[in-house]
């Protein structure tokens, strides 16, 4: 499917009228190409979507959080926020087989935030974001909204990983595997 088939005219601007004008940004397709070519980065704080714009960076949720407002404001229902849970394993990425290795263990839950239009789920978090690495290990998918993925988001994820941890009578605490899964993030 292609990206045109996801393009729009922004016409509501909302809070984030400057920015856009700013960077000449006019469309949905052009506000994409804008966020997909930030380096991966955690924003000051988690709460403001503008961050993106200001520190021109962001992770998959203040990416994906900024172009669902512009969506919202934009009232466009068929592009929607999703959150999905992934088992994160050692072929996802070189550097994260080494941290699940030195852990003994053979995968990680870890959540990720996308885009759905028509069935179809779209990762704008880099231009080098590859959908085909989680989607085969994609155990939980949710739809959301924007400001859900402050909050929420986190909170699926730790509750997905304590269930995970008794499923698989793993003798790690719940604390113990997020730090594991910031080491897999700072590996990457």
């Amino acid at each position: 499917m292609s990206l045109e088939l996801l393009d729009f005219k922004i016409l509501e601007k909302g809070k984030y009228e400057t920015y856009l004008n700013e960077n000449q940004i006019s469309t949905f397709h052009e506000l994409i190409s804008f966020v997909q070519a930030l380096p991966y980065g955690r924003n000051e704080n988690r709460s403001d979507f503008s961050l993106v714009f200001k520190e021109k960076k962001g992770t998959c949720s203040s990416k994906h959080g900024l172009l669902q407002e512009i969506v919202e404001i934009n009232s466009i229902q068929e592009i929607e926020l999703m959150v999905g849970i992934f088992l994160m394993n050692r072929d996802f990425h070189p550097k994260v087989k080494a941290v699940l290795e030195k852990h003994n263990l053979d995968h990680i839950p870890e959540a990720h935030s996308f885009l759905r239009f028509q069935g179809q789920r779209f990762d704008f978090t880099s231009t080098k974001s590859e959908l085909s690495k989680f989607e085969p290990f994609l155990v939980r998918e949710q739809r959301c909204e924007s400001q859900q993925l402050i909050d929420w988001k986190p909170m699926i994820h730790k509750h997905y990983i304590e269930s995970w941890l008794k499923r698989k009578n793993l003798l790690f605490s719940p604390d113990e595997i997020w730090k594991i899964r910031e080491e897999c993030i700072a590996a990457m």
